[in-house]
């Protein structure tokens, strides 16, 4: 006599309800924040370029944020900063937007026009106070597409 076996679809029914009833994960050690972003109003200084950049900017992590500062970096000296975007303040899971004008170098924008994404960092203190430094996931926004 065989012993019985578990019908495959049980199985199935019983990991889809774990699956839904299991808490969403946390970013932690990932992709704490992302942004959709676009340019514009673009003016050619000669060897500086005047754009704004405006950011939609999600918080994944598991912080809510208070007065978290949001800096553009140049892309070749990542240390470098080419100005604030501001401070935003967000709960975690949420959205917020964020816009400034900014004076670059017009080899920084070229970069950008060719594909690159601007390099945004934020920086902020976690839960324990303790501060902490994160780059930013940069995806454009495509004309039409909501912000």
């Amino acid at each position: 006599m065989g012993s019985p076996r578990f019908p495959f679809s049980i199985f199935l029914i019983l990991l889809a309800i774990g699956t839904l009833a299991a808490p969403p994960a946390a970013a932690a050690g990932g992709r704490d924040f992302a942004a959709l972003y676009q340019l514009s109003h673009v003016t050619d200084l000669g060897v500086q370029v005047r754009v704004t950049l405006a950011l939609r900017l999600f918080n994944y992590s598991d912080a809510d944020l208070t007065n978290a500062k949001v800096t553009l970096q140049d892309s070749r000296e990542p240390l470098k900063s080419l100005g604030s975007l501001g401070t935003i303040s967000f709960r975690r899971r949420e959205s917020g937007h964020l816009s400034e004008t900014f004076i670059i170098p017009k080899e920084e924008y070229n970069r950008w026009r060719h594909g690159a994404s601007p390099t945004v960092q934020i920086t902020y203190k976690d839960g324990k106070g303790k501060p902490q430094q994160r780059l930013i996931e940069l995806a454009p926004r495509f004309v039409g597409g909501g912000f």
